[in-house]
């Protein structure tokens, strides 16, 4: 295809072409003064000159269209499909090339001439110099004439030895394409005499053999200079790629050969380079998220310790008011006027203590009455109820793709969460002409092939997903690691607790499982929850007499202690008690059989009531 494309050129010039297959650098690697493409009736279709100044490429003015012009027809009317030599234009003497341009399988007339031009300088003749190890530099024709120069037989090389000295002068002229002499070399040597001919023929054959690599170079420079100049592009943008560190870029293919196969390789390189480094960013990505997600976990967890801290002293001091309304009660007649106010204190007390389980679920380790049950029974049921108090605008649809979706949970703590999420979507649609939340149930197996740091540090098996996906207006990025943190809202100051979300997020972790959030502003929210599946349901076999049995009350707090033992034996209870674990142990092994029941508290010191039930 390069000389195919040269060769339609010169029908159709056109400067993607020029652009293509003509650069500076491509003149300064290959030495070229000088590039030409001239018709067989020589005039001229492009031609271009390295700027000695500046380096760069310029338009040859058409002061050399006599002498190439005249050079191009000279070939078309010989026999030989090349022409090289040497030239003289205003003073300056250059090497020149001219070749026969043909398609690439050779047959037909050829369409002109490839011209190609070196400077013969000064910095050829270093490049010479370095290679024979001498000093050559330009000479002067004239010394031919001078008596003293005798000529050797190394044809046309011209010896003359100082008076006194063995150093030898050699001077070597040069005939242009028509035989004239245009310029001369020379060098001096220190040799003996006797070696004079073999030093001369020596040099000149230096320099014959340059010349004709030089001429060989030229002839095949058209050939040459695209695979050089794709090999420069190739080298910029491997360049371009290690500057930029930008691995989307690709080697362009155009030829389908060797070179295009090493370009193939190296976009394959950078294929696999590319997806090297994403792995790398994907993982240093999952370490960052991990990290934070770790650094929320730590956060969560000691809000949650601090949140059942206080809703267990809270909740401690609810015992005792309520039990002492509710002894009030049962003390006063039925038509006492101060009954109307124990009534408002059972009310502001179950109130306070639905607020207090709320806060408890948030707390880690927190104990709750579990049970086997269906998911997805159990979000129908909760939205048969919660439908009526929606607005008309937003639709709500339950899917579930699997018969197996039985958890080991409260009942209670998860239809309010499916009440918060259901409630916390409803906020997120307000205002908007329509609106819908879509629950889905599905089931998983961890670990997950798309990774998702929420599940990271969940133990492997079945899980179930929950996911609850409204339309509303989102959630902003720089937040959503904070909407599960206690008592934090965005509404306005009056319009929720900020304990709708960390319920959800406390009954989550407290049964074995994650949540996670996936949101941008505008475009609605999606909570993905993972619970640990059961694989079949187990009913426990609970016996219940009608006699009453002695009950051990066991808490540290003197006054809970007290309120409960007066509630109790009103109902007609044997009633002992113990201030702590190891006090109940011991009550226990000292009574025998006689104590059926015990209540303990769950946070004590020293031993928890989870560690003495245990014992």
């Amino acid at each position: 295809s390069v000389w195919s494309d040269t060769y339609n050129f010169i029908s159709s010039p056109d400067t993607a072409y020029l652009r293509s297959n003509f650069s500076a650098d491509v003149f300064k690697n290959l030495q070229i003064t000088g590039a030409f493409i001239y018709r067989p009736d020589g005039t001229r279709v492009s031609g271009y000159i390295l700027s000695s100044m500046k380096q760069d490429l310029e338009i040859a003015d058409s002061g050399w269209d006599n002498l190439l012009g005249d050079l191009t027809k000279r070939v078309f009317t010989g026999e030989n499909k090349s022409l090289t030599g040497f030239i003289k234009h205003r003073d300056d003497v250059y090497f020149v090339s001219c070749h026969k341009i043909y398609q690439d399988s050779g047959a037909g007339y050829p369409a002109g001439c490839f011209i190609h031009l070196r400077s013969f300088d000064q910095m050829l003749l270093d490049r010479v110099s370095a290679v024979a190890g001498l000093k050559i530099r330009i000479g002067e024709l004239a010394v031919k004439e001078n008596k003293d120069f005798t000529a050797s037989d190394s044809g046309g090389v011209f010896l003359y030895k100082k008076n006194g000295n063995d150093i030898i002068h050699l001077v070597i002229p040069f005939n242009d394409i028509d035989e004239n002499e245009i310029i001369a070399v020379e060098t001096f040597l220190e040799r003996k005499i006797n070696q004079e001919g073999r030093i001369a023929r020596f040099i000149f054959y230096i320099l014959l053999a340059f010349i004709v690599l030089v001429s060989g170079l030229l002839n095949q420079f058209l050939l040459k200079k695209l695979v050089i100049f794709r090999l420069e592009r190739m080298l910029r943008r491997v360049k371009e790629v290690g500057e930029t560190l930008d691995l989307s870029k690709r080697l362009d293919l155009r030829d389908n050969d060797e070179l295009d196969e090493l370009a193939a390789g190296i976009n394959r390189m950078l294929d696999s380079l590319r997806d090297e480094r994403n792995r790398c960013t994907e993982a240093e990505s999952e370490k960052e998220l991990m990290q934070e997600y770790m650094l929320q976990a730590k956060k969560m967890e000691a809000m949650g310790t601090m949140a059942g801290g206080i809703a267990h002293d809270f909740n401690n001091m609810l015992v005792i008011i309520l039990g002492s309304a509710e002894l009030l009660r049962v003390d006063l007649p039925a038509d006492h006027p101060v009954l109307e106010h124990v009534e408002s204190i059972e009310s502001a007390g179950r109130n306070a203590s639905a607020l207090v389980r709320r806060m408890m679920t948030i707390s880690k380790g927190y104990s709750a009455s579990k049970m086997y049950f269906s998911v997805t029974q159990t979000i129908n049921e909760m939205l048969t109820l919660v439908k009526a108090n929606l607005p008309g605008y937003i639709s709500i649809s339950l899917s579930n793709t699997i018969s197996d979706d039985l958890i080991y949970a409260d009942i209670a703590q998860f239809q309010q969460i499916v009440i918060n999420l259901v409630t916390n979507s409803s906020h997120a649609m307000a205002g908007r002409s329509k609106g819908s939340l879509e629950i889905s149930v599905t089931d998983v197996v961890l670990p997950l092939a798309d990774y998702r740091v929420e599940t990271a540090l969940l133990a492997e098996g079945r899980y179930l997903r929950i996911e609850f996906s409204d339309t509303g207006s989102g959630i902003p990025r720089e937040i959503q690691n904070r909407i599960f943190e206690p008592f934090f809202s965005t509404k306005p100051v009056g319009s929720g607790t900020g304990l709708g979300l960390a319920v959800v997020h406390g009954f989550v972790v407290n049964n074995g499982g994650s949540i996670g959030v996936e949101s941008e502003p505008g475009n609605g929210t999606k909570f993905i929850i993972h619970l640990p599946a059961v694989e079949e349901k187990r009913r426990a076999v609970i016996h219940i007499g009608n006699e009453r049995s002695d009950i051990l009350v066991v808490d540290d707090d003197t006054l809970v202690r007290k309120t409960l033992i007066a509630g109790l034996k009103r109902s007609g209870y044997v009633v002992h008690e113990a201030a702590s674990g190891q006090s109940a142990l011991k009550l226990l092994e000292e009574s025998g059989n006689d104590i059926k029941l015990v209540i303990t508290d769950e946070m004590m010191p020293g031993m928890s009531g989870h560690e003495l039930s245990g014992k």
